[in-house]
């Protein structure tokens, strides 16, 4: 396994998240991309099914109508408390709105 990908996984596990707000799929994501390589390889098969899964499919459908409920109309668009930033452009103005906002909490 490579060097870069190992320090980026016992990083991300040394960090504290909190998770309590987090929606299902970005837990998933912490999830996977956190545990050492060889258990992703034992699980893909397991995360591509849950990918697949009826269950899933009506989950993104859902998250779908919500996104067009809220105006968003491409991707990638970051929603913070009310505001939307549009396009990868303002992923670092996002970050920084949000982490403003936690300061202030």
């Amino acid at each position: 396994m490579p060097v870069l990908p190992q320090r980026s996984s016992r990083n991300a596990r040394s960090e504290k998240v909190e998770t309590q707000n987090l929606p299902p799929l970005t837990l998933e994501i912490l999830r996977v991309t956190t545990e050492p390589a060889i258990t992703r390889r034992k699980n893909a098969d397991k995360v591509i099914t849950r990918a697949q899964s009826d269950d899933n499919k009506q989950a993104l459908r859902g998250q779908t109508e919500h996104a067009k409920a809220l105006g968003i109309f491409g991707s990638p668009t970051f929603i913070i408390g009310d505001e939307v930033f549009w396009g990868d452009d303002r992923l670092e103005e996002a970050m920084e709105f949000r982490r403003d906002l936690v300061e202030t909490l």
